[in-house]
């Protein structure tokens, strides 16, 4: 009985695990112009996912969905780490020029 209570218990664990997927870097790099078209960015569900940030202007930068605000100083680099655990299509958007810089697509 024993036995049978620890293989259960093993089987249960497995089967209620996330799906892992590799880390993922995120690059955007945003000029004093800002960007004209959204870029794209395709993240597996389940990655950690390092978005580093490099903007030629003060700004702060929304990650719609997962509610990420990232303060991002003119000339640094800024680095957000977070889980993409969600599914869908999430907006970076800039709240200092309005604009959406790149479509987080998680699947």
């Amino acid at each position: 009985m024993r036995r049978l209570l620890v293989l259960l218990t093993a089987m249960l664990s497995v089967g209620c695990t996330a799906p892992t997927a590799d880390p993922v870097t995120v690059e955007l790099d945003v000029p004093e112009a800002g960007i004209a078209q959204p870029l794209e960015q395709h993240v597996d569900l389940g990655a950690e996912v390092t978005l580093r940030i490099t903007s030629a202007v003060d700004d702060e930068l929304h990650v719609h969905g997962y509610e990420l605000h990232i303060v991002t100083p003119a000339g640094e680099t800024v680095e957000e780490v977070f889980e993409a655990d969600m599914s869908g299509s999430y907006e970076i958007e800039s709240h200092q020029a309005g604009q959406v810089y790149m479509n987080l697509i998680v699947s």
